[in-house]
This record gives structure tokens, sequence and C-alpha cells, in this order.
């Protein structure tokens, strides 16, 4: 198929930032290999200085698949990764700078977080499922911020996500007794679970994400992570 003129001229942009806005098998993926191909072969980038992000484990090998079967053998360099891959590689090199983790932690998956959550809340009238969403909903909002304060909790019991947890718990028997005890002891329960992850060297698939972030808050970590990478793409944001 031939490209069309916004195409290539996605192919060939080199400056700013660069967004393909298109549907579903219009042929975004075959920009961005194309793309490899150009900043290899006409602009000589080193295939090892391109990190394409994707969100699925899926998505992440079939791109380095059709990479590497379309310009051969250099683009097994190419750094292909999902979001919370390059987050954990991140925080595993730089652990020991960041200092508020060993990079000896061990990944927990949903299940096993839901039922620390769990084992935390005493009241069994509790929705624990509803729970353990506010502790995420909470820790994504953390993001970019120093500490979890007062203000903070504040802000995201204002929050369109805080809003859409409240309430999808409408529905729910127990929906007002939760909604009480988070409003309460929300706080708590967010401290409560992040000090069982570090003390037991646990992170779940946020902190992946808030630890990177904190990582990169630091300037020595975000010039090395900088210099890494020449050009960084990202499919389907």
């Amino acid at each position: 198929m031939e490209l069309n003129e916004n195409q290539k001229n996605a192919i060939s942009a080199l400056f700013g930032r660069i967004r393909v806005t298109a549907g579903a098998g219009t042929g975004k993926t075959r920009v961005l290999v194309n793309r490899y191909i150009y900043l290899l072969d006409t602009i000589g980038v080193d295939p090892a200085n391109i990190l394409c992000l994707t969100f699925t484990n899926k998505a992440c090998h079939e791109l380095k698949d059709r990479i590497i079967k379309t310009i051969g053998v250099e683009g097994k360099s190419v750094c292909v990764k999902t979001f919370h891959s390059l987050c954990y590689q991140l925080i595993k090199e730089e652990a020991k700078v960041h200092g508020k983790i060993s990079n000896d932690f061990m990944i927990i998956d949903e299940e096993d977080a839901k039922f620390i959550i769990k084992q935390l809340i005493s009241d069994k009238e509790i929705l624990h499922e509803k729970a353990y969403d506010y502790v995420q909903a909470l820790k994504l909002f953390q993001i970019g911020s120093d500490v979890v304060n007062q203000k903070l909790i504040q802000d995201f019991h204002q929050s369109e996500s805080a809003n859409r947890l409240y309430y999808s718990m409408k529905n729910f028997d127990q929906g007002s007794e939760t909604l009480g005890y988070l409003s309460q002891y929300g706080w708590w329960l967010y401290e409560e679970y992040q000090r069982h992850l570090r003390e037991h060297r646990l992170l779940d698939f946020n902190d992946l994400l808030l630890y990177a972030t904190e990582c990169l808050d630091n300037e020595e970590i975000l010039k090395r992570w900088q210099s890494k990478f020449q050009v960084i793409v990202v499919d389907e944001v």
C-alpha cells in the first residue's frame, strides 16, 4: 500500500512532538516501522537510541517482530517496551540513587494487592474491591507530588477519578458504609498499604509508575536517561 502525504510527513518529521491520530487498520503501526527505517537509514540514528513504548506485552512483541521482519537484524537493538517494563528497568537501575526502595523488590499482581487491602480492613461490611480501587486511584493521583498530605487527600476527594469511584458505589448495598469508611480512613488505609509493601519489598503495578516518576525528579537520573534515547515513539496513546 502506498503511503499518503500525511503518513510521509509523520515518517520524516524530526523536530518537536508529533501526534498521529487515525482509526484502527489505517496504517499507524506501518508508519512507525517506516519511521524507524527513515531514522536508521537516512538520519543515521543508532537503533539502540530509539525507544518505543506501548501498553500491552502482546503489542510490544508484535511491534518488535514487525520491526525485525522489516529492517532485519538491526531491529533487535531497538528498545521496545511497555510503560510498566520501562519503569521496572528504570527503578531497578536507579533504586540506590532514589533511596526509598531496594533494587531486590518483587512485583505483586492485582489479586495479591487486593488480598493485602482485605487484611488491613477489619470491617467485613466494607467493599474491599472498592477500597482497593480507592487506594490505586489515590496512588495515581499522587504521581508528581512529593508527599501524601491532608491537602492532597482533599484535592483527591474532589477529583474526577474519586467522583467516578464514589458514583460506582451507589448500586451496592454496602456502598454508603464503604464511602463513609474511605472518607474517614482512606488516607490511613493508603499509608498502611504502602508501608506493608515497603516492609516486604513489594511493588504493585502503579508503584512502578509512581517510583519511576520520582526517580526522574532527580536531575542526575533524568539526565542519564535522557542521554540513552534520541527518539521516543509511543504506540496507541
